[in-house]
């Protein structure tokens, strides 16, 4: 009896293996119609999904003892309900409620009494009717709601989770630590008052996240740029300790990433058109949650960095960006600040190193903007004379590429030495024969002196 229940768990998963495909398909689509119909929604995060890999298949089915019900290996997938696995993240506990009532919204039309359907799609069905969040062993709630995909003769059931941040990192201890090691007594006092404290713990984290975002949605005008830099300080030190911790323990060296932090921060908060409050408390969230999935991935630090041709928006942002692209894998803080930016960003990409270029340019440009504001002279000569000065910085800093151009300390000194320069200038400036070649070689003096 033992021998053909082997047998026939080999079978499963043999079959699960050839519906992959299918498999894969109902999980892209089901990744696309849920980020769809909740991408509106600023507590939506993200979807996950995830298949069972073959051994979580085999210690599924050795847990169950009943095998009289499974006649064929297809009925695999009638018996494990969560072959396939969805996870909708949001940023809040409060908020799993708010996604479970949306998908009631979405899922409004009644199939059986059990089932419900969307008019947006007619392959996607949820089972609504059980109460949620529904009780796990371990006596803590959890939206966990049974789905299936049906497509003619083919039909797969999936598991979809509703969880926050705080809730998806509890689960990856309770699955990871607990669920799967078997050393651990669950039933004994100590392990379960130890569980109740962690997730009390994290019920604390995610009332006091919470609180900053609400904090942040009622900021008043004259505090409001205080705060935003205090935030932009947390998230700084949030990413660079990630990235500090992970490279001290691959390489054994601790060196300093401030500098990098802070730019990389400062370039995913950027937006050239005009924000509301509520905008950058969502961004903010994000970058929070991004940061805190970097915590989970696997870094390999100093590889070259190789990615596509890049079509630039501009000739200067061009200049910058093959200036840049010549120091990437030359120089070890330009290295670690790229990898970081496309780590966080999620992908590699010529738009991404576009965006970023066109970050640097703005930093620099800004700067000569603030600095003209009080220049008289009409608004062509103006606009003429801050291009010259800029594509003079820029030259400069393409030729001695330095990290600490591109700080808020940097854009201080370099405000410095554009007052210095434009203070020697002639009061009337013939713009068809002016050169601002000295700015060049100020630029130059001031970084021996440390002004730069």
């Amino acid at each position: 009896m033992k021998l053909d229940m082997f047998r026939f768990i080999d079978s499963a998963v043999e079959y699960v293996n050839l519906k992959k495909d299918f498999i894969d398909q109902v999980a892209e689509e089901c990744d696309r119609f849920f980020t769809d119909v909740l991408c509106d929604n600023d507590f939506f995060l993200n979807l996950n999904y995830r298949v069972k890999s073959d051994n979580s298949i085999k210690e599924k089915l050795l847990r169950i003892s009943d095998f009289n019900n499974m006649s064929h290996p297809r009925d695999v997938f009638n018996i494990l309900s969560d072959i396939l696995g969805l996870r909708i993240e949001c940023r809040f506990n409060s908020e799993e409620e708010l996604i479970f009532l949306k998908l009631k919204e979405i899922f409004n039309e009644k199939v059986d009494e059990e089932f419900f359907r969307s008019p947006q799609n007619e392959y996607i069905y949820l089972n609504l009717s059980e109460p949620q969040p529904q009780y796990q062993k371990n006596g803590f709630e959890i939206y966990k709601i049974d789905g299936k995909y049906v497509d003619g003769e083919e039909e797969l059931f999936f598991e979809l989770q509703i969880k926050s941040m705080v809730n998806v990192f509890w689960g990856e201890i309770d699955h990871r630590i607990l669920y799967k090691n078997f050393n651990y007594m669950i039933t004994e006092d100590f392990i379960r008052n130890l569980m109740y404290s962690i997730k009390s713990n994290l019920e604390m984290v995610d009332s006091q996240l919470n609180t900053i975002y609400q904090r942040l949605k009622n900021l008043e005008e004259f505090n409001e740029e205080n705060t935003l830099s205090q935030l932009k300080s947390f998230l700084s030190k949030a990413l660079h300790d990630t990235y500090v911790l992970k490279m001290q323990k691959e390489t054994g060296v601790l060196i300093d990433l401030r500098s990098i932090s802070n730019i990389i921060i400062d370039f995913m908060l950027y937006d050239n058109t005009e924000e509301n409050v509520v905008t950058i408390n969502s961004k903010i969230i994000d970058i929070l949650h991004r940061i805190n999935q970097l915590n989970r991935k696997k870094m390999v630090f100093g590889e070259n960095l190789e990615f596509e041709s890049v079509e630039y928006r501009n000739r200067l942002n061009e200049k910058l960006g093959l200036a840049l692209r010549k120091q990437v894998n030359v120089d070890f803080r330009w290295n670690m600040l790229m990898m970081i930016v496309f780590d966080i960003n999620g992908k590699r990409s010529p738009e991404v190193y576009n965006d970023f270029i066109n970050y640097l340019v703005h930093c620099v440009s800004g700067v000569v903007d603030e600095v003209f504001d009080e220049v008289n002279l009409n608004k062509r000569k103006k606009q003429e004379l801050k291009f010259m000065i800029l594509k003079e910085v820029l030259d400069f800093y393409c030729e001695n590429l330095d990290i600490n151009f591109f700080t808020k300390e940097g854009e201080r000194k370099l405000e410095i030495v554009l007052e210095e320069y434009l203070e020697i200038l002639p009061l009337e400036i013939d713009l068809e024969n002016f050169e601002p070649k000295g700015l060049g070689g100020l630029l130059e003096i001031s970084q021996m002196r440390g002004v730069m």
